[in-house]
């Protein structure tokens, strides 16, 4: 780990009335690259008020620099109530066998959101399905001469390959 910050990051909330039912949508009301901020969801639950006196633990207050009106005009249904509601996160940075990643985690729903993940040779899986492939045709032909033999290696190869899987999944 590399940082670890809480945030708390500023979202427009509004409730509108669309065809006859209320809808609730999130619209950043800060500028940010960081991946997952566009895709908030509302946490059930009651709402707290955010003023002067809230405790914020030190964690930063990211202040909006996108104005409510530059969403208004877009919005479907009819208004019912919109509001600035500031959302908890995590920012964390880490580095990986030499590369930086980013990930923001919603402290509210726990949803995680990255825009990249460390990537894993895909060279073991293949290893895998190629045995397994490799060794059910042998076992099939072997099936055409002894029926139970081959069946009861084909049972091996599956207990093989799940293990195998299971493995590289876990390991690589």
């Amino acid at each position: 780990m590399t940082k670890v910050a809480k945030k708390y990051f500023p979202v427009y909330m509004f409730r509108r009335d669309i065809d006859g039912r209320e809808e609730v949508l999130l619209e950043p009301a800060g500028s940010t690259i960081l991946p997952g901020l566009h895709q908030l969801k509302l946490p059930g639950g009651d709402l707290q008020i955010f003023d002067a006196q809230f405790n914020t633990s030190g964690a930063e207050v990211v202040q909006p620099d996108i104005a409510m009106t530059h969403y208004l005009s877009s919005l479907p249904g009819k208004a019912k109530e919109q509001s600035l509601v500031y959302f908890p996160i995590w920012e964390l940075e880490y580095s990986f066998k030499g590369t930086g990643y980013r990930v923001v985690v919603d402290a509210s729903s726990s949803e995680v959101f990255a825009s990249a993940f460390p990537t894993r040779s895909s060279m073991a899986y293949l290893a895998v399905s190629i045995t397994g492939f490799i060794a059910f045709v042998a076992e099939g032909l072997l099936a055409t001469v002894n029926l139970y033999a081959g069946v009861a290696l084909m049972a091996v190869t599956v207990a093989a390959v799940f293990a195998a899987s299971l493995y590289v999944a876990r390991r690589l």
